[in-house]
């Protein structure tokens, strides 16, 4: 058996039966509910000699489909692409007034279909549809129900950030800044693999990735504390998903606010730092470099601007004392 192809079921409920975003504790968000359906997609052999299948015309869109299309086979195996191939032949694309501000597009993953009310939406939308697995659940890196998620706010940074890569020019939704700038983060650790995973729609292959530099108790703290910012920009934005009155009160305290940015950024410095480590354990990287990437790291994410008001600062009395505990001893993981 593939060593993440189950994870402990320990200390959680389904994610069909508990909200995301149930209360306040001791001023963090209490434990979002592990779905217990994650799994891993595997895909057939057969896979590798697949074919584009014959497909409609898409009328005004058909420009974009064969334009995105394009793009993903010029930069992908076709193994990544066994997604988009199925969900394409009977994708629906419509014109639709979308009332919600900020909001100019939407894939619903169930009825495989894209309402646009800007055609610069359609490749963010066309990303949604080409990592959605034949279980309608598993969105890229997104677990998907009727009426709940779960990593959202890691998926839409991702799948914006691609874009943007695939179709230099487009402009990025400004409500999905934070969520790209975590997403960049975490590609850094996971590398080129993270594209795979993606495409792959495989969750739990990302969570497998980042196991060696945290617990999963800490992994899914961090999904939910992203999809919480997530939300609580939605919110502001006047955007597209519903926000519970949890989400809303939280938002107007900004001490909650704080810590957890704070406790966000320090999560992502740490896996961050630890993966440095763990390339200077085995030479990849040299001392010095060890030490540079570590300052670049804080300079170049430190004053990030996220939402609509607020930005990424971090902890310096946590930074240094990772920094001192790290390179106290190099040679230990």
């Amino acid at each position: 058996m593939d060593n993440h192809e189950t994870i402990s079921q320990s200390n959680y409920e389904s994610i069909e039966s508990l909200p995301a975003f149930s209360n306040k504790r001791k001023g963090k968000l209490m434990r979002v509910p592990k779905p217990i359906d994650i799994k891993k997609i595997t895909l057939p052999e057969e896979l590798k000699h697949v074919q584009v299948p014959e497909r409609k015309n898409f009328g005004l869109y058909e420009r974009y489909v064969a334009n995105f299309i394009n793009a993903l086979e010029l930069k992908y195996p076709k193994e990544y692409l066994f997604h988009l191939y199925q969900n394409i032949k009977s994708l629906e694309i419509k014109a639709e007034e979308i009332e919600i501000l900020r909001c100019s597009g939407t894939y619903s993953p169930r009825i495989n279909t894209i309402a646009l009310e800007e055609e610069s939406a359609i490749y963010h939308e066309l990303l949604h549809m080409a990592t959605t697995s034949s279980d309608r659940k598993h969105v890229g890196f997104e677990y998907y129900t009727l009426f709940k998620s779960f990593n959202r706010g890691l998926n839409e940074g991702y799948t914006e950030l691609l874009k943007k890569r695939l179709f230099p020019g487009k402009k990025s939704a400004e409500t999905y800044a934070f969520n790209m700038t975590v997403a960049e983060i975490i590609e850094k650790i996971v590398g080129p693999k993270m594209e795979e995973l993606f495409f792959k729609a495989d969750l739990l292959g990302l969570i497998h990735e980042l196991t060696p530099y945290s617990s999963e108790d800490e992994i899914m703290q961090f999904f939910s504390n992203v999809d919480f910012i997530n939300a609580m920009n939605m919110s502001y934005a006047g955007s597209a998903y519903p926000t519970s009155l949890f989400v809303r009160k939280c938002a107007n305290d900004s001490e909650f606010v704080k810590n957890i940015l704070s406790e966000t950024f320090n999560y992502l410095t740490k896996i961050y730092f630890l993966f440095l480590k763990k390339q200077f354990n085995m030479g990849t990287i040299t001392e010095e470099q060890f030490l540079n990437m570590q300052d670049e790291f804080l300079e170049e994410y430190s004053l990030v601007r996220y939402g609509l008001s607020y930005h990424f600062t971090y902890d310096d009395a946590y930074v240094e004392q990772l920094k001192a505990s790290l390179n106290k001893d190099k040679k230990t993981l």
